[in-house]
């Protein structure tokens, strides 16, 4: 499965892993979300004044927000250099009927990105 870093990718881990439910303005995707009065941090949103309210975070660009589709998935995750070919990582199954799926990206945060909708893919496909 071939991904690009970029907007539309990190839309989809937004809705498909962090389970946001997106919004969209004239420009970009954005979330929406209801206000939870105990808390101003959600984890799938930044808020971005310049843009008129919460974005989501550039996932498959930035490894810190990367990271949090990790801990969002809540599988133990592999995740290894092959330099001159760029990342490899891997969810390994930790539950019965679980299974371990793999991600080749240029950079770290896309392959956990695309690993990641991968997982999601698979639970849904054990789902039926």
């Amino acid at each position: 499965m071939k991904m690009e870093a970029g907007l539309d990718l990190d839309a989809r881990i937004a809705k498909e892993v962090m389970g946001c439910m997106l919004t969209h303005d004239a420009y970009r995707p954005q979330c929406g979300c209801p206000t939870d009065p105990t808390s101003d941090k959600r984890p799938h949103q930044v808020w971005a004044p310049h843009a008129g309210g919460f974005i989501i975070p550039p996932y498959s660009t930035d490894i810190a927000a990367a990271w949090t589709v990790k801990e969002r998935l809540g599988r133990l995750m592999e995740l290894q250099e092959h330099t001159p070919f760029g990342w490899l990582c891997r969810f390994m199954a930790v539950q019965p009927g679980q299974i371990d799926v793999e991600a080749r990206a240029d950079t770290a945060p896309l392959a956990i990105c695309c690993a990641a909708l991968l997982a999601v893919e698979a639970r849904e496909k054990e789902k039926l």
